[in-house]
């Protein structure tokens, strides 16, 4: 499917591109599921969804995907170094039968290490896990074997979803993490921390990164105010409690 981030440059269309999504089946979900702020037409995930999404499940199955491709490809690779050069027939095929019983071996921790990483890191109960920090990588551009060496940084550090959002001082230099890939976990991160808005929780603390989850303003009516421009404004339905609208002052 086309993606619906595209990028900053040049288009109508909010968010960016990460240049994989249609290749990425639970991300290319994520995708369709976006809604764009009106305050600053930048996208966001809408609260909920990762909680639709974003299960054992489809968990299993994107680590399995990545680590189909990251084996096919080590394969691939392996199959073409010096001591493959030139075999023929029979020779060949002993040598592809070694190859590919070493594979199975690794293949085998890498499944069981998949294993470890759902039940006690991305899902865990106490303290939260990272379903959103989940969502965030397979939609930053990580390439085939990157996503489990990159859940295994975060879990061996024990950084999850309460520890959003993540500086890129905080990545560790591994060939992971290229500098494309931080820029894209950097940026694409806050599509995912839109704020929800509740008579409980009257006062929120918002970073600049923040996106406002505001679907509808007012700005024809919008009044000064010594905060700058006010104006009503609609806040996504998944984003509010018991009020239906609020009001918000517009940043000088």
């Amino acid at each position: 499917m086309a993606s619906a981030w595209a990028t900053r440059s040049g288009t109508n269309s909010p968010g960016y591109s990460t240049g994989n999504e249609s290749d990425n089946h639970l991300c290319s979900k994520l995708v369709s599921e976006i809604a764009t702020s009106a305050f600053d037409k930048r996208s966001f995930v809408p609260e909920g969804v990762l909680d639709k999404l974003i299960t054992r499940d489809s968990v299993r199955e994107e680590l399995g995907r990545n680590l189909e491709e990251e084996f096919d490809k080590r394969l691939a690779d392996r199959l073409k170094r010096p001591d493959c050069k030139g075999l023929r027939g029979p020779a060949m095929a002993e040598k592809f039968e070694q190859i590919e019983a070493a594979e199975n071996v690794e293949r085998q921790k890498a499944e069981a290490e998949n294993r470890r990483l759902v039940d006690e890191f991305i899902f865990r109960e106490r303290p939260a896990g990272a379903r959103k920090l989940f969502a965030i990588l397979i939609c930053s551009a990580l390439a085939a074997g990157k996503l489990r060496k990159a859940l295994e940084d975060f879990s061996q550090s024990n950084t999850g979803d309460l520890d959003l959002p993540i500086s890129t001082g905080a990545f560790a230099k591994k060939p992971w993490w290229d500098t494309n890939t931080i820029r894209n976990f950097a940026e694409r991160q806050w599509e995912f921390l839109a704020p929800v808005f509740s008579t409980e929780n009257r006062v929120l603390s918002l970073k600049s990164g923040h996106i406002l989850p505001i679907v509808w303003m007012d700005e024809k009516n919008a009044k000064s105010g010594s905060f700058g421009r006010v104006c009503e404004v609609e806040i996504h339905k998944a984003h509010q409690g018991a009020d239906p609208g609020k009001t918000v002052s517009e940043p000088r």
